[in-house]
C-alpha cells in the first residue's frame, strides 16, 4: 500500500483557520484567502512600528510639558542629560515624571545646575 502524505486540504485548511474572521471570498477561496494572510502580516509589522511611534511621541510630549515648568525645552534637555553623561531613554523620563516627580525634579535641577 502507498503512503499518503497530509494532501491539498490540509495546507488549504491552514490558510483557512488564519483568515477565519475577514469578509467575503478572503475566508474560503484558497488563493484569496492566501493573499489575505500575507498581506495582514505585513501589516501586523507595519501598525507595530507605527503604534510604537505614537506612544514614543506620547512621551516625548508628556515629558516636555513637564519640563516647561524650568524653561527648558525637551531637545535642550536630551543635549544637557548627554553632556552630563547621564543614560535615560525616552520610556524611563517618561516613568519618572508620571510616578516619581521629586526624582525627576532632583534629576532636572541636577542638569539645570540650579
Amino acid at each position: 500500500m502507498t503512503r499518503v502524505k497530509k494532501g491539498k486540504k490540509t495546507r488549504k485548511r491552514k490558510f483557512f483557520l488564519v483568515t477565519k474572521g475577514f469578509r467575503n471570498r478572503r475566508k474560503n477561496v484558497f488563493r484569496l484567502s492566501k493573499q489575505a494572510y500575507i498581506k495582514s502580516l505585513y501589516k501586523k509589522y507595519t501598525d507595530f512600528k507605527k503604534r510604537k511611534s505614537i506612544f514614543k511621541k506620547k512621551w516625548i510630549k508628556i515629558v516636555n510639558n513637564f519640563i516647561s515648568f524650568w524653561g527648558i525645552k525637551y531637545n535642550k534637555f536630551i543635549r544637557l542629560l548627554k553632556l552630563k553623561n547621564i543614560i535615560i531613554n525616552k520610556y524611563i523620563l517618561y516613568i519618572l515624571t508620571l510616578n516619581f516627580p521629586f526624582l525627576f525634579q532632583k534629576i532636572v535641577s541636577y542638569i539645570i545646575g540650579c
